[in-house]
């Protein structure tokens, strides 16, 4: 329990530290909460970024070459049209899958 609520805190201590979420200059509950959701979906997005592709930030891709872009790409359309063509057990068509993210 410990373990997990220290994993937990860190993350909110990230969002508020580096997202300058720990002061605001916004009034109004409502527009400070839509600031923190959107700061929020933002450090999320860069958890799925960097469990997807391998990086968190779009400055990731500055650094590999148009090559292995289009083999990343490639690849992910690949994937994608097998799990669109797979059929479960009872003859259904697969809506969509399932991620499983896991924090450092």
């Amino acid at each position: 329990a410990k373990q997990r609520t220290e994993l937990v805190e860190r993350s909110f201590q990230h969002v508020l530290d580096r997202g300058g979420m720990r002061r605001t200059h916004l009034r109004g509950q409502e527009n400070v909460h839509k600031r923190y959701l959107l700061c929020v979906a933002g450090f999320n997005l860069g958890l799925l970024m960097r469990q997807l592709i391998g990086f968190g930030t779009p400055k990731g891709y500055f650094y590999l070459n148009s090559a292995q872009i289009v083999i990343i790409v490639w690849g992910r359309m690949v994937v994608s049209m097998i799990l669109v063509e797979m059929k479960s057990e009872t003859g259904e068509e697969f809506v969509g899958t399932q991620i499983t993210v896991e924090l450092c």
